[in-house]
């Protein structure tokens, strides 16, 4: 494919988008992950147009972030993080196999929007961390409701820090020294039974394995 130098060459913003969801779909088949960070899909665009997608995006009218871009299109679906331009997009289609386009075609699919639950989880914490056991239970119990409660099905190192002093009121790496001193935050989570931890995208996503884990923790 010829390749663009000028930001202008898309001629519609349909075009980008049918681009950007071509790039998804191929990263997505590739790694396994319907999921993909707007870092690396930015640089995937780059390497292939040789030009910023931020630019192509701003000729297009979205002069104020990526997110506008994708959150203007039914088609994706965004999954936010603690600092807004480091955000992960996927197909809709991917994440939600049950939508309809065709019934909703008035309405934009809006960011972070909860499918409809009949519960949530809720985590059983320890009341005071005093102990590895402990550390790990609580680990496992919030990000057991992180995954619960949202479609990604993963969480990041970020989210579980934000969520961890959120529970507890003090920094994770805080506890963990007091507890743990010589062992990284990455290594015990991915010691930690019934945890999975991939690198994706320079980024550690954590996921639970519900059906292995057992009221021994509670």
């Amino acid at each position: 494919m010829e390749l663009h130098q000028d930001p202008s060459s898309f001629s519609s913003r349909q075009e980008l988008l049918e681009e950007l969801e071509n790039l998804i779909s191929i990263e997505s088949s590739r790694n396994g992950n319907p999921w993909i960070s707007v870092a690396k899909l930015s640089e995937l665009f780059c390497e292939k147009y040789r030009v910023s997608l931020e630019e192509v995006a701003k000729v297009q009218g979205y002069n104020y972030s990526l997110m506008s871009l994708f959150s203007s299109s039914r088609r994706f679906s965004i999954y936010g993080t603690q600092m807004p331009q480091d955000f992960y997009v996927a197909l809709l289609q991917a994440v939600v196999p049950s939508y309809d386009q065709a019934q909703t075609s008035s309405s934009k699919y809006r960011i972070k929007r909860p499918l409809q639950k009949i519960s949530e989880y809720k985590p059983i914490l320890v009341s005071e961390i005093k102990s590895i056991d402990d550390f790990e239970i609580a680990l496992i119990e919030i990000i057991k409701s992180l995954t619960a409660n949202h479609q990604t099905k993963f969480a990041t190192i970020a989210i579980l820090s934000k969520n961890f002093r959120g529970y507890y009121g003090q920094p994770i790496r805080t506890v963990m020294r007091s507890i743990c001193p010589e062992i990284k935050l990455i290594d015990l989570l991915r010691s930690t039974p019934n945890l999975s931890v991939q690198e994706v995208d320079n980024d550690w996503q954590i996921t639970v394995d519900f059906d292995s884990v057992t009221d021994e923790y509670h």
